[in-house]
């Protein structure tokens, strides 16, 4: 399914008809409705892209996030496993919010109740 084929073909034709440039369609019409599922892969890429650098951090650095967890661990020092791993938590669930704030000032066409 392609992402143009969830924007209501109305939409467009009345766009059309009421002798749209292309690039007016482009603007009022398509990206507006394909700016959701753009966000939705972005909000997926955050979380993706955190378990990587942490993962990536395992092994590669000297230093960081994941360096510090690995150290925890192999330390058995609870306490800061813990406290790297709230870190963690909190970044992600701070990166969402600001994807989620993002797609909510943009798409206010959608209405607040969705």
């Amino acid at each position: 399914m392609y992402w143009w084929s969830s924007i209501d073909s109305e939409l467009i034709e009345v766009a059309r008809s009421f002798r749209s440039s292309e690039w007016a369609v482009w603007r009022d019409v398509m990206i507006p409705g394909a700016f959701p599922y753009a966000m939705t892969g972005v909000r997926q890429a955050i979380g993706r892209g955190l378990v990587g650098m942490v993962a990536a951090e395992f092994f590669l650095s000297a230093s960081g996030l994941g360096q510090l967890l690995m150290i925890s661990a192999r330390n058995f020092d609870t306490a800061g496993l813990f406290g790297v791993v709230l870190i963690i938590t909190l970044l992600g669930a701070g990166l969402m919010a600001v994807g989620q704030a993002l797609e909510n000032r943009f798409t206010t066409w959608r209405g607040v109740g969705r």
